[in-house]
């Protein structure tokens, strides 16, 4: 998906939208005259304890009500199961009372769009635990990052190592855990800093703004994060029925 847009057309929507898949909660709204405030608070995960103050603070720096809102938006996930329920619980309750349209996107795509333009490929990388990560890659074309396949995936660090062969950047926090199996398989591999690890939701905010009428809007009732794998408590309890069943 192509995130950055070299013009921008502004159909006067009020927006609101949030990601709860990192460490970084991240808060941001759009008023229909492209006035903006954001809010990004790092630290441990208190989502639950901060979304909604943090998104009071952006309504506030605005002068608007969330009746006001026209559309939300989200990151999607891959992420914390945890963070992700909770930003879409708050998410379902905002569209139930307020009726209006909900859009969101990969949480990766939001990770790259933080990313300087000019770097050739991308390596997006989360750490999805046991030994697993979250991965999307994009190749940098006029400024803008499109994506080598629709699909964000889950990978091995064996299999991630295959697939980044020469000149590529990676960005994500995963580097804390993998970064040295990296650096050590591919001299010629970039690493970024730690303020391009984790998403920013101010990008998403300012696509619907800009391009809501060529959105597809989420539907609410097939609604959910992207996952992409089991939590490990639903890992052992398949884990157990097949043993039951054997």
């Amino acid at each position: 998906m192509k995130l950055r847009t070299k013009t921008e057309e502004t159909h006067g929507l009020n927006v609101l939208a949030f990601d709860t898949s990192s460490p970084v909660l991240t808060v941001s709204c759009v008023r229909c005259d492209g006035i903006r405030s954001e809010a990004n608070l790092t630290g441990p995960y208190q989502h639950s304890e901060n979304l909604f103050s943090l998104i009071d603070h952006c309504l506030k720096c605005l002068k608007l009500d969330l009746r006001e809102i026209d559309a939300f938006g989200i990151g999607m996930g891959p992420g914390s199961f945890t963070g992700l329920r909770i930003g879409f619980s708050c998410l379902k309750g905002f569209a139930l009372a307020c009726g209006r349209p909900l859009y969101g996107i990969s949480s990766l795509d939001l990770i790259a769009e933080g990313v300087p333009a000019g770097i050739g490929r991308l390596a997006v990388i989360v750490n999805a635990r046991r030994e697993r990560i979250y991965c999307a890659f994009f190749r940098s074309r006029d400024g803008v990052f499109e994506r080598e396949s629709p699909e964000d995936e889950v990978l091995s660090i064996h299999d991630l190592k295959e697939k980044t062969r020469g000149e590529i950047a990676f960005t994500g926090d995963a580097l804390l855990e993998y970064g040295d199996a990296l650096r050590s398989g591919n001299p010629a591999a970039r690493f970024l800093e730690g303020k391009f690890w984790y998403p920013r939701i101010e990008p998403l905010v300012r696509m619907i703004q800009s391009r809501s009428k060529r959105m597809k809007p989420l539907d609410l009732e097939s609604l959910k994060p992207q996952y992409l794998r089991l939590s490990e408590a639903e890992e052992k309890l398949r884990a157990k029925r097949v043993l039951t069943n054997a």
